[in-house]
């Protein structure tokens, strides 16, 4: 199973670290908690 290792490196490295990106960029804006009526959700 798995890939040679210049396909890894060509392709499946530089996808994962976009993933990784796109995550980030989601997380910087979701938010976590909010506040209703008193309650922490």
């Amino acid at each position: 199973m798995g890939a040679a290792i210049s396909s890894a490196r060509a392709m499946q490295v530089p996808l994962a670290a976009e993933h990784v990106r796109v995550a980030r960029d989601l997380l910087a804006t979701y938010r976590f908690q909010t506040v209703e009526g008193g309650t922490a959700i």
